[in-house]
């Protein structure tokens, strides 16, 4: 029996040292509909933004503000629920969700400020789409996930009026970034892939029994994933090879939704149970906030020194003063 002492005390230690971390943040919610999850949010200006969500296999929608995000207007209903979007300015993006009715993909395209359904798009194989990103008004890439697993990358060479099936892989795609046209990494169930301007597979890094959530490139080597077990994980070769450098709890796990750095220094990762994670030294290191919300932080993003957060309740959560 004397031998547990000692590990009962190193348990006692560690789990103090772990409240430590733990801080209580202040905020302000923005209501927008408590009957849908906001997946994300996007700024094209400091008054501009849109934001998605919906429920998962029943319906989605897109929201827009046009005063900063202190009101919200719906500007379209979809059959299926929205999981991203990409502002090319306040008139133009693109927008995908959940797979559409009949296999279809759910690809909108916003052009001078009209919504177009890209229903008819050419491409055959459907799935959830997950995330968009583009290198230039031309040239970008949606990553998605059918059931069983299956991971998809799309690519545009026209600003998303037609798209082709870049290539698929077994396990689900969930985010990607672009920091430019030679540094793109996809990230999603137990690894990170590095792709070139052409879809080509650069480089492929696997960490056993984790799910990568997002991924953001802080510089061209720097980059931060957050993973489904409460990890955080940072590479400084550019994706490369992988350190983790944050994990939560001793015996449970916690779900990272979504990464924002403000700057190169300055970063935060959003997930569920109102957990939200900060760094002051690029990904270094890290420290838990709590925050007094009942539900999960699904998306985050900043503008004009204030950060936006999506909840799963339908709810913008916004912390002003973040520099």
């Amino acid at each position: 029996m004397k031998f547990l002492y000692p590990y009962i005390i190193a348990c006692v230690l560690v789990m103090c040292g772990c409240a430590k971390n733990k801080s209580p943040l202040p905020f302000d919610s923005i209501l927008i509909a408590d009957s849908i999850s906001i997946q994300q949010i996007a700024f094209a200006t400091n008054s501009h933004a849109f934001a998605v969500g919906g429920i998962a296999r029943e319906y989605g929608c897109i929201y827009k503000t046009t005063n900063g995000g202190t009101q919200w207007n719906i500007v379209e209903t979809t059959v299926s629920r929205m999981n991203s979007v990409f502002l090319h300015n306040q008139s133009n993006g693109v927008f995908c969700g959940d797979e559409q009715e009949k296999d279809k993909l759910c690809i909108y395209r916003l052009e001078n400020d009209s919504l177009i359904n890209m229903i008819h798009t050419n491409i055959w194989t459907a799935c959830d789409l997950q995330n968009i990103a583009f290198i230039d008004s031309l040239h970008g890439f949606i990553v998605g996930e059918k059931e069983h697993g299956v991971g998809y990358v799309y690519r545009t060479k026209d600003g998303a009026k037609t798209w082709q099936n870049e290539r698929f892989v077994h396990f689900g795609f969930s985010a990607i970034d672009i920091f430019d046209s030679q540094h793109i990494a996809v990230s999603g169930h137990g690894g990170i892939v590095q792709l070139e301007s052409d879809g080509i597979t650069h480089s492929f890094a696997h960490i056993e029994n984790d799910i990568f959530t997002d991924i953001t490139y802080i510089s061209e080597s720097v980059c931060v994933a957050s993973g489904y077990s409460g990890s955080v994980y940072r590479s400084i070769d550019g994706g490369t090879h992988w350190e983790k450098v944050y994990k939560h709890g001793l015996f449970s796990k916690k779900y990272w939704n979504a990464i924002h750095f403000v700057n190169a220094q300055h970063g935060f990762i959003c997930g569920e149970n109102a957990m939200l994670l900060e760094t002051k030294n690029g990904g270094v290191s890290w420290e838990l906030h709590t925050l007094q919300f009942n539900g999960d932080l699904n998306c985050i993003t900043s503008q004009n020194n204030v950060l936006y957060i999506g909840t799963s309740k339908g709810v913008i959560l916004t912390i002003p003063n973040i520099l």
